[in-house]
């Protein structure tokens, strides 16, 4: 019968032999094309024209939206922050040991929860096996006591 220590020690020898299979047999060769797609609008060259709505006003303002040219530049600013730090992340390149290891830490991840549950049931199924030969016991020294 397995115990809650053959369990926990199986689980993390599987865990080691897999870290150390990922780390022997994976290249590291970069995994086909993995540029980052920027989700967001498009660049056609135009993004920054729009008539007289897209001028900052004298008064701080800028056209309708009623956004002030701080504001504004701010928020160009950190637009083109995040484009660097995007461009810097696209010359960057996933390789197929990195993708394996981020594999391998999601699914440690995911079933260390059921290993501890499993260990935790495997305890409480051995408590109550205890209790159960408890009862007994004290049912069968009552028996004597009234014979």
């Amino acid at each position: 019968m397995l115990n809650r220590h053959n369990i926990l020690f199986i689980y993390l020898v599987f865990l080691g032999l897999q870290f150390v299979a990922i780390d022997s047999f994976c290249p590291n060769v970069p995994v086909g094309d993995s540029t980052i797609a920027v989700v967001g609008e498009s660049n056609d060259g135009k993004s920054g024209h729009s008539g007289s709505a897209g001028k900052a006003g004298t008064n701080g303002q800028r056209g309708r939206s009623g956004h002030s040219a701080e504001v504004v530049r701010a928020a160009q600013r950190r637009t083109h922050q995040l484009k660097q730090q995007v461009a810097t992340w696209d010359k960057t390149q996933l390789s197929v040991k990195g993708l394996a290891m981020m594999i391998f830490g999601v699914e440690a991840i995911l079933t260390l929860p059921l290993v501890i549950f499993g260990v935790m049931s495997l305890n409480l199924e051995a408590k109550q096996a205890q209790q159960r030969e408890r009862k007994q016991r004290n049912k069968a020294k009552l028996n004597k006591a009234y014979t």
